[in-house]
């Protein structure tokens, strides 16, 4: 039975997705009569080998397909209607498999980069501007 259990739960996840519909698995795992105890621990399903019977050959095909897409962008004018369709395409082909495959949808690494990078530089640029005051409060400038 659980096993029947957690094919449904890959179904409705597959068939939501595709549609680009919100996923909440403690909701999907209560409809499929799971327990509240698990409803709060989506892994104790999502990691089983009857869930990923399911899941992992629908991500296999979003992956050909969003591969067919990334071919014929490198074709593409990217100044064409059609190219920017296709780019549109790739991205939300690539937040469904990042969605299924249980990772992120962001790149929480980058931001955490680029904020490092900004605080860096500001920090650069403070610095700066201390050593161009001398000891009277005074700017080099001013005392050329």
């Amino acid at each position: 039975m659980a096993s029947e259990n957690a094919r449904a739960v890959a179904y409705k996840v597959v068939e939501m997705v595709g549609k680009g519909q919100k996923v909440d698995m403690g909701d999907i795992l209560r409809s499929q009569g799971y327990s509240e105890r698990v409803a709060l621990k989506p892994d104790k399903v999502t990691k089983t080998k009857s869930y990923q019977s399911i899941v992992i050959p629908a991500l296999k095909k979003m992956e050909n397909v969003r591969g067919s897409a990334l071919r014929a962008l490198e074709k593409k004018d990217p100044n064409q209607e059609k190219y920017a369709t296709l780019l549109s395409g790739v991205d939300i082909l690539t937040k469904n498999i990042q969605l299924l495959s249980g990772r992120s949808t962001e790149n929480i690494g980058i931001n955490i980069q680029i904020s490092e990078a900004i605080a860096n530089k500001y920090t650069d640029v403070s610095s700066k501007d201390t050593k161009a005051v001398d000891n009277n409060g005074m700017s080099d400038k001013n005392n050329a």
